[in-house]
């Protein structure tokens, strides 16, 4: 089971774990401020429903750190928070890691043209499905899994930390619905979470045990 911890992966810089913590603490969480803050432009734009969002890296976007993430603008509310909060994850945790390469401009006018075009490749550019937060071309691309599956535990941590889901009423009434709704994402996503929230429960009772 991956976890991300804000306050403990070395992987994140003071700059972006302060404002992280501070996301976490807000019961009005906005992600697209959260994106602006750690200098990150987000722009809405027609995408194929198997691609929910992407980071890009675009020095001439106007954003502070020379990246943006295009979101599909088709998708509901919840799915474009959690693939907003996917893709920061994304700029907060691999920037430096090896394995990582942000798409180019070139890269993602060149896809959404293939797209409109009905090019028969783009089939094969995209198939692999990220649980929670959509589909990723890049990881489909390159196929780079271990990427994927920390930028979903980011979103989670990010979207539903366990210690405001257990402080719910409607977590305490088991009204997942409400609970999915007052989160601001989907009933699979936080179905996903409790089962992980669950999980670490019973493994913290065995090691006491």
């Amino acid at each position: 089971m991956t976890v991300v911890s804000f306050k403990e992966d070395v992987r994140i810089s003071d700059a972006h774990r302060t404002k992280l913590r501070s996301f976490v603490s807000c019961p009005d969480q906005n992600i697209f401020g959260l994106a602006n803050q750690i200098g990150i432009k987000v722009v809405e734009e027609d995408m194929p429903d198997s691609i929910s969002a992407v980071l890009v890296c675009s020095p001439l976007c106007g954003a502070k750190s020379g990246y943006r993430v295009a979101v599909n603008r088709h998708h509901s509310v919840a799915r474009k928070r959690m693939s907003i909060a996917h893709e920061i994850g994304h700029f907060v945790l691999h920037l430096h890691d090896s394995a990582f390469s942000a798409v180019t401009e070139e890269e993602h006018s060149l896809l959404m043209l293939e797209h409109r075009g009905s090019d028969p490749s783009w089939a094969e550019v995209v198939p692999f499905t990220i649980e929670e937060a959509g589909n990723s071309y890049r990881a489909a691309h390159r196929g780079h899994a271990r990427l994927e599956t920390e930028a979903n535990a980011f979103m989670r941590a990010l979207l539903m930390p366990p210690c405001r889901v257990r402080q719910s009423r409607m977590y305490q009434l088991k009204d997942f619905n409400a609970l999915a709704k007052e989160f601001g994402v989907s009933r699979a996503a936080i179905n996903l979470q409790l089962n992980l929230m669950e999980r670490q429960k019973t493994a913290e009772k065995g090691d006491i045990g």
